[in-house]
């Protein structure tokens, strides 16, 4: 077995039960998020159509970290379905956008879901460029392009952002190589979102949790994360295609594939 983590608190405390929490049997989705001792694993949304690949997910990550090709496989993608982008500069945010809405009319299937694939890649690129790098760098967003691209290059590869299209659904993502994605923080501001005590956007969190979370949880049927503490992390958003969600109305499902860390 790997040596990840599988339960995860929203307080401090302890609880030996592991749970995988099923939307419909087990609470609500405000409940999954707000109460402060509640341990879970992951939480599934049993009327997505994408159910079965979740469980997949589920199982794969019992022996096996996940990764992209992964993901993009269980989902039918071909390689050529997937765009990348390279985040190399500070400043290339709008060369990004261009080209997705470009896509989208490429691609008549998801015109309708354009805007919300923008906000999405406008919140994964202001996080790969301002938190994920942000490991002790104390990174201010009035620093110049020039700073900020000084740090992009401090890790091994450039992080990347990826958008995938097939027949049925969308697989939005972002890679990075810090690692600094503080899990804790993270479902620490969407315990606040879901309790009603914050309704900002998760920007300016130091160790890289500024990922606009519930901005971006609303929009999608499925958040996968990946997280090696200092060395990786990537983002994976699931959107059916096959119809229009409604936003703050279905529950996206939410698992989590962490490492211990390596002194632990």
């Amino acid at each position: 077995m790997r040596k990840h983590k599988e339960k995860f608190y929203l307080s401090q405390g302890n609880c030996a039960e592991k749970k995988t929490v099923f939307w419909g049997e087990d609470g609500s989705e405000e409940n999954f998020f707000r109460e402060q001792s509640f341990s879970f694993s992951h939480f599934l949304n049993k009327s997505s159509r994408f159910f079965s690949k979740y469980t997949t997910i589920l199982q794969r990550i019992k022996t096996r970290p996940l990764n992209r090709e992964f993901i993009l496989n269980l989902w039918g993608h071909k390689a050529e379905d997937c765009h990348t982008f390279l985040v190399e500069d500070s400043q290339q945010k709008s060369s990004i956008l261009q080209r997705v809405y470009e896509l989208s009319a490429e691609y008549k299937k998801i015109k309708i879901h354009a805007d919300d694939i923008c906000l999405i890649i406008d919140e994964l690129f202001t996080n790969l460029v301002y938190n994920a790098p942000n490991t002790g760098n104390n990174i201010s967003r009035k620093e110049t392009p020039e700073k900020l691209n000084s740090y992009l290059k401090l890790a091994p590869k450039y992080s990347q952002i990826f958008l995938s299209i097939s027949e049925n659904s969308l697989i939005i993502g972002a890679e990075d190589y810090f690692g600094s994605l503080s899990l804790k923080k993270l479902l620490h501001k969407m315990k606040l979102s879901f309790s009603g005590q914050s309704e900002d956007h998760f920007s300016d969190l130091s160790g890289g949790a500024g990922l606009g979370m519930r901005l971006i949880y609303d929009r999608c049927d499925g958040f996968i994360l990946r997280i090696n503490p200092k060395k990786y992390g990537m983002i994976c958003l699931i959107i059916d295609i096959t119809k229009r969600k409604n936003i703050k109305k279905v529950s996206s499902s939410f698992i989590v594939d962490q490492e211990e860390k390596d002194n632990e």
